[in-house]
């Protein structure tokens, strides 16, 4: 088995968080309880790997978290494990002086009864350990494993003098300098070096952002900031280092308050941060792209732009707009004092069909949008007296009876005289009258005959017309069915041709 494999074994029986010994049979997996460990000690498990931090955690612990998930983080004020406890931090690499691997100095469990050994054998042990240390001098297998040893705790050491010296080195440099330092650096790398850089930034700053998503992930059901929303304000207190790697992508330099009079930029700088906020936190609702759906929604009503929309940006979806469209309705907004107009719109929206069949009915539905505004005016209408509904609504009673009486007394002293006219048959009137019903008549008559005339038509010396046609064609489809492959006409009772056999 190799030192590293070795390693690996002993991490697998250590706690991840209290660093002791894991005495029970079942083991409990620290992924299991991620999203507590990164809530209540900001360390993110899904970065660590098993080769230098222990996978498990203790029976104790792993209770203490899965009661504070279902308390919803209650119990942390009554556990003190869970309180005084500071997970270890970072896990060195496997080297000759490990602290896992080492022995310790107190062994756990029940100590074990020594077995007498008489001084003969002692002795005999004592030399042949003496000899097989100091015997085989050409052997290469020893001396290449401590060689191996000596080089990974050279490197160790090497690597904490280089942080320690640029921990020292930063100390001393200003913000200039600082850049100047970190651009010729970055000069130096291959661009493997640069990829492998820009994993591990992004594996550090994976914690803190997701943290921060999850301070304003349910920003969105606010309508107040909603409506005071800023995204200037906004961006500038996201997490400082990635601001700052977006402005240098978009060569906006350091400083985001020169980028305050500049919407557009701001907007991109938002936008793209969003994305890589997503990237961190799957079920994210931004702000920004939130009112981004919104406004397409307001505008086209389309569910399917809002999906799309909502598919490659952190804006929601159908369900999370719509919802939130019912919950600003659900409380009735207080009316001003003054004069309002009151503005309504009825919208017909009507569902779309692609098949043709008897009784399709299409699905339609009225949306009725209702609005009101306060008039400006100084003095209101509703404070005058001639303005009160009992005294416009008797000033319109009494002018509407008098105006019905004078319509009534004219109407029928002229359905009289009409009356009287058309019993006197030698009247003017009575004389046109006949002579226009009569022309009426006869045009009706002849149009009537010319119209039979023209369907007319000599078969076999008789006179068929339309009508005759329509009604054999009637009698046919009633009583017979038409064969397919022949076309002979067959009784519907029928169920094989009486030509084709078919």
């Amino acid at each position: 088995m190799s030192d590293n494999q070795e390693h690996k074994d002993k991490l697998s029986t250590l706690c991840r968080l209290c660093n002791g010994f894991i005495r029970d049979t079942k083991l409990y997996g620290k992924q299991r309880f991620a999203a507590e460990i990164l809530s209540i000690y900001g360390i993110d498990v899904f970065l660590e790997t098993d080769d230098l931090y222990p996978p498990f955690l203790c029976s104790p612990y792993s209770r203490n978290l899965y009661r504070y998930r279902e308390t919803n983080g209650e119990s942390l004020n009554t556990s003190l494990d869970l309180k005084s406890l500071t997970p270890k931090q970072f896990y060195p690499p496997h080297s000759i002086n490990c602290e896992i691997c080492l022995p310790s100095s107190s062994p756990r469990g029940r100590p074990k009864k020594r077995k007498r050994r008489n001084e003969f054998q002692a002795d005999q042990d004592i030399s042949f350990v003496n000899s097989s240390v100091t015997s085989n001098p050409d052997d290469k297998t020893n001396p290449s494993t401590s060689h191996s040893s000596v080089n990974s705790q050279n490197e160790y050491s090497l690597l904490e003098g280089l942080l320690q010296h640029t921990k020292h080195v930063m100390a001393k440099l200003n913000s200039n300098q600082k850049c100047m330092y970190f651009n010729k650096m970055l000069d130096i790398l291959s661009p493997d070096e640069e990829t492998l850089l820009c994993n591990s930034i992004g594996n550090k700053q994976r914690c803190p952002i997701s943290k921060d998503s999850s301070s304003f992930s349910m920003l969105y059901k606010d309508t107040e900031a909603m409506a005071n929303f800023d995204v200037y304000k906004w961006t500038k207190n996201r997490y400082g280092p990635l601001v700052g790697y977006l402005l240098g992508l978009a060569g906006l330099g350091t400083n985001f308050q020169l980028v305050e009079n500049k919407p557009t930029e701001t907007l991109l700088v938002s936008r793209a941060m969003e994305q890589i906020y997503t990237l961190c936190n799957r079920t994210l609702i931004s702000p920004v792209s939130f009112l981004l759906n919104l406004t397409a929604y307001s505008l086209t009503g389309s569910r399917l732009l809002v999906d799309m929309i909502g598919n490659v940006t952190p804006a929601g979806h159908y369900k999370t707009v719509t919802s939130w469209i019912k919950d600003q309705s659900s409380e009735a907004q207080p009316l001003p004092s003054s004069d309002l107009m009151n503005v309504f719109d009825n919208e017909q929206v009507i569902g779309k069909t692609w098949s043709i069949k008897p009784r399709n009915k299409i699905a339609i539905s009225i949306i009725t949008n209702k609005a009101f505004m306060a008039l400006p005016a100084e003095e209101t209408l509703q404070t005058k007296a001639e303005f009160k509904p009992e005294k416009t609504l008797k000033f319109d009673i009494e002018s509407n009876l008098g105006r019905k009486d004078k319509n009534k007394t004219h109407q029928n002293r002229k359905l009289k005289n009409v009356i009287c006219e058309m019993i006197d048959q030698g009247s003017e009137r009575f004389c046109k009258m006949e002579i226009d019903h009569n022309e009426q008549l006869y045009h009706f008559l002849e149009d009537a005959i010319d119209t039979v005339l023209k369907e007319q038509t000599l078969k076999n010396g008789n006179y068929e017309d339309v009508i005759d046609d329509l009604v054999k064609r009637e009698v046919q489809d009633e009583t017979y069915i038409k064969c397919d492959l022949c076309g002979t006409l067959n009784l519907k009772r029928k169920f094989v041709c009486s030509n084709c056999r078919e």
